[in-house]
């Protein structure tokens, strides 16, 4: 077995391992063909790394850049249902947060989200006498 690592900097490890049936099979050119080739998937592979980190970063910067928002929108909602300053209003949705024992984000949307309409109510049509459901007459 014959074991080398990738060199993908800080961000991540990862290891080729190249096995074989015999023992002290890799000549020395085989094991610098090997060494190359682990090179060169090194430099590909550290660049995926750190496309995907920085994917990540700005997946993460979106969302809190949108919870931001909404919790902003929620403390000012509370200042004015309250009559308070934006620390209590800030208190006011972490303890409600506790207390529900749901996550914050959760709390701010519900605060924030405006209300939901009323559902309209069905009118129950009235059957006129002598006649069908449908409009159709009897006779």
């Amino acid at each position: 077995m014959l074991g080398l690592p990738f060199h993908l900097g800080d961000e991540a490890k990862a290891g080729l391992n190249v096995y074989s049936a015999t023992p002290h099979d890799f000549d020395p050119a085989t094991i610098e063909t090997i060494v190359l080739h682990v090179e060169q998937a090194s430099s590909a592979l550290r660049l995926a790394v750190r496309q995907a980190l920085h994917s990540d970063a700005a997946r993460d910067l979106r969302a809190a850049m949108e919870s931001r928002t909404e919790i902003d929108l929620a403390v000012g909602i509370l200042m004015g249902r309250n009559r308070c300053g934006q620390e209590e209003a800030v208190e006011i949705l972490k303890t409600a947060s506790n207390h529900r024992n749901v996550k914050s984000c959760a709390t701010w949307r519900r605060i924030s989200s405006p209300p939901s309409a009323p559902h309209p109510r069905r009118r129950r049509s009235r059957r006129r006498s002598g006649s069908s459901p449908g409009g159709l007459g009897s006779g």
